[in-house]
């Protein structure tokens, strides 16, 4: 390559990440690749590698197209960011900006799914950080969208959404806390009864999230809602989310037995229907039934 400006370098790095080239090298295969132009550009600019390179022109690539709120599915724009964000190992505040104004602004159900599915594979890529305006604009823009609203599209994003909390909180990218823990539960808690399989299977899985905190949950109404939401699982018409809910259920009872927190009436209960689900037409069921339930019950007798 000639020496050129920075205009004309992002001219070219719009070229290679909107065209549908291979994204990753290939051996066998002598056809350019993203992953391989990227690196060329990325040393003939004397950049550390490609993240750096991405880093630093993203935001100046995408300025050269429409708005955000004016993307769509078929947007060039929309394709730079997808190819980008494969090609980015470490994510930065700048990057969480796009994709709130993204999924904020857009009108476009499947523009807002794409968003959150590229949004959750960031997650484990953000830069540690302490800030709470980060935190604060992460866990308000996921909120908005888990909020219950009629329709199939709805549901689709709903459960998008739900995926994207997870993986926030299985990278430490949100907190869980005696001072948290309130907002996310009244959010999960109705997700954990979703009309769709998928959602309550995160739910089941989000819900179990808060209640392993290494306090308790601060009020006693909300760890009851908790229980009794997970018990009605255990009759869910869904197999996996029954076997699920029984082995979620011993999880956090035995968590709270540690903590000093569990009451009485959570282990009469959950052994009530586990000696229903012992009897279930489904091996994997009640197997899972009473292998709980045989734990349970040699606990007993030891502490006895």
């Amino acid at each position: 390559m000639a020496d050129i400006d920075s205009y004309h370098m992002d001219t070219i790095l719009i070229a290679v990440l909107s065209t549908q080239f291979g994204q990753v090298d290939d051996s066998t295969n002598s056809k350019p690749t993203v992953s391989g132009l990227l690196k060329r550009i990325a040393d003939h600019f004397t950049y550390a590698n490609e993240t750096n390179l991405i880093q630093e022109r993203l935001l100046n690539l995408l300025s050269r197209f429409e708005a955000v709120k004016q993307w769509n599915v078929d947007s060039t724009p929309l394709r730079i960011l997808q190819s980008a964000m494969k090609h980015l190992e470490v994510a930065s505040d700048s990057h969480l900006d796009i994709f709130h104004e993204l999924i904020s602004s857009s009108a476009d159900a499947e523009i807002k799914l794409k968003s959150f599915n590229m949004l959750t594979e960031l997650m484990p890529k953000l830069e540690p950080s302490q800030n709470q305006d980060r935190t604060s604009k992460i866990w308000l823009l996921i909120r908005s969208n888990l909020q219950w609203k009629s329709g199939r599209t709805a549901a689709v994003v709903r459960c998008s959404a739900a995926l994207c909390l997870q993986f926030a909180f299985n990278h430490q990218v949100l907190d869980i806390g005696p001072d948290s823990v309130e907002d996310y539960l009244l959010m999960i808690l109705p997700l954990v009864e979703d009309e769709t399989v998928s959602t309550r299977k995160t739910a089941c899985t989000l819900l179990q999230h808060c209640c392993l905190m290494t306090q308790p949950i601060p009020k006693i109404q909300l760890m009851d809602a908790a229980f009794q939401c997970l018990m009605g699982r255990l009759n869910d018409v869904s197999r996996e989310i029954r076997q699920l809910a029984v082995l979620t259920s011993r999880c956090i009872l035995n968590h709270w037995k540690e903590i000093g927190c569990i009451q009485a009436k959570y282990v009469q209960e959950f052994t009530r229907l586990l000696r229903i689900l012992v009897r279930e037409e489904d091996k994997s069921i009640r197997d899972a039934s009473e292998g709980v339930l045989k734990a349970m019950e040699e606990e007993v007798l030891k502490s006895g």
